[in-house]
């Protein structure tokens, strides 16, 4: 089926809301949290979902995060064994998704909680589904200056070096990185 360019447009715009929304959100709350929700005995992403994650993955490129915390949940549905395995698969398939866009794995930690903690009540489908999720929080880095020397907290000038595009002995080209 083909779906009009103007309805594209309408469906980007409403992304970009949401995903303005988020950061906004983001950058004003305490907990940085953002949940994906998953079909009925599923751990797949579906499309809304990778959308949402693909400008999540550029907020957590951009920013100074330290750390990422993806848990995996399940309605009540089956086995606690059964949901156990499949809340870590929601969670391992949105922290693989992560990789993809570059975000390395060391910074990444997933657990699994099945049942446990439900945002919904379990007796309906509307509840269920709204306990299927992965629930992602950050953790940002901080910069601590309270305890360190006053030489360490006042930056220190330095000198520019004498021929442009050089660090002491390393060349260095436009978009490179220095460490």
């Amino acid at each position: 089926m083909l779906v009009p360019l103007w309805y594209k447009i309408l469906i980007m715009k409403r992304s970009f809301l949401i995903i303005f929304v988020l950061v906004l959100s983001l950058s004003t709350k305490a907990q940085h949290q953002i949940s994906i929700y998953f079909n009925s005995n599923e751990s797949a992403l579906s499309q809304k979902s990778t959308a949402l994650l693909d400008s999540f993955a550029v907020f957590i490129k951009s920013n100074p995060v330290n750390r990422i915390y993806i848990n995996g949940y399940t309605d009540n549905t089956g086995t606690e064994e059964k949901n156990t395995v499949l809340s870590l698969k929601r969670a391992a398939s949105v922290a693989q998704y992560f990789n993809s866009k570059g975000i390395v794995m060391t910074m990444i930690e997933t657990k699994g909680f099945a049942a446990a903690s439900p945002k919904g009540d379990n007796s309906t489908e509307q509840g269920k589904a709204l306990n299927r999720r992965a629930e992602i929080s950050l953790q940002f880095m901080q910069l601590k200056t309270a305890n360190m020397p006053e030489t360490v907290k006042k930056p220190v000038e330095e000198k520019a070096p004498e021929t442009p595009g050089t660090f002491g002995n390393a060349e260095l080209e436009v978009g490179s990185t220095l460490i």
